[in-house]
């Protein structure tokens, strides 16, 4: 019966994939012949290649996160341990995609008018950092639910990166902006990708961010470098009777 079940779920979400690709070529379609309809051909020219950069520099600020999610995450089942792990996720997911976000946008001038002979080119660059951070992000996120079985909810959340473009496009078009704001839905795409996905995963995962577990697990370095300092200072440590152990947030000899 559970065999049967499983099946059920995996057609549907080999279903439910197939028609993400389909809405993704629509989207795309959509959004080229609004650039298009609006600024031309020189409009969509330098936005095709802003997009395909944003997909490339987005891919490199995932750092191969989305494979280790698929790699580890089928082999937790404990929910506390699963939200540790998407949070180091995450965390590191953010930190890369600033640093890739950072370097693009220095460099957006010299890629836009030395290598493509652009300025709307570098205009559009300078305009994806914070949308590449995100895209780190929802890669993870995206990872992670596949790599729960969800099939159907990864297929979802692929499909609305594209609908936001094409709804931002809309949106920016209708309000008669100029071109340089065209570059901001990929920023608003991502934003709500994102908004989605934390949604679905809060629903079964206890995220635990960055600070609280890193300040949990940090417990026994910061005991540990308290008792060498006062080591190397002769004096008594005072910050507790014994160490931390690794992985708690208490101490068993408690505060001295």
């Amino acid at each position: 019966m559970q065999s049967t079940i499983r099946e059920e779920e995996i057609k549907k979400g080999i279903i439910w994939n197939l028609l993400s690709y389909v809405f993704l070529g629509v989207f795309t379609l959509v959004s080229y012949v609004l650039i298009t309809w609006k600024y031309g051909e020189d409009g969509l020219g330098a936005y095709s290649i802003v997009m395909s950069l944003f997909l490339i520099f987005g891919q490199l600020g995932v750092f191969g996160l989305q494979s280790a999610a698929m790699y580890y995450v089928p082999q937790q089942s404990d929910k506390k341990q699963l939200g540790q792990l998407l949070s180091s996720f995450l965390f590191v997911a953010s930190i890369m995609g600033s640093v890739v976000g950072g370097i693009v946008y220095v460099g957006a001038a010299w890629l836009g008018n030395c290598i493509f002979s652009s300025q709307s080119v570098a205009v559009g660059l300078k305009r994806l950092p914070m949308a590449i951070v995100f895209f780190s992000m929802n890669k993870t996120i995206a990872s992670y639910i596949n790599a729960q079985g969800k099939m159907v909810g990864f297929a979802i959340l692929q499909s609305i990166r594209y609908f936001g473009i094409v709804a931002s496009l809309g949106i920016i078009l209708f309000l008669n902006g100029e071109y340089a704001l065209i570059f901001y839905a990929f920023i608003l795409s991502e934003l709500l990708v994102f908004l989605v996905g934390i949604l679905c995963i809060t629903r079964t995962t206890k995220i635990e961010f960055p600070k609280v577990y890193w300040m949990k697990h940090g417990a026994f370095w910061q005991s540990n470098t308290c008792c060498r300092w006062s080591m190397h200072s002769r004096s008594r440590c005072r910050c507790m009777s014994k160490p931390r152990p690794f992985g708690t947030g208490h101490s068993p000899g408690g505060w001295s």
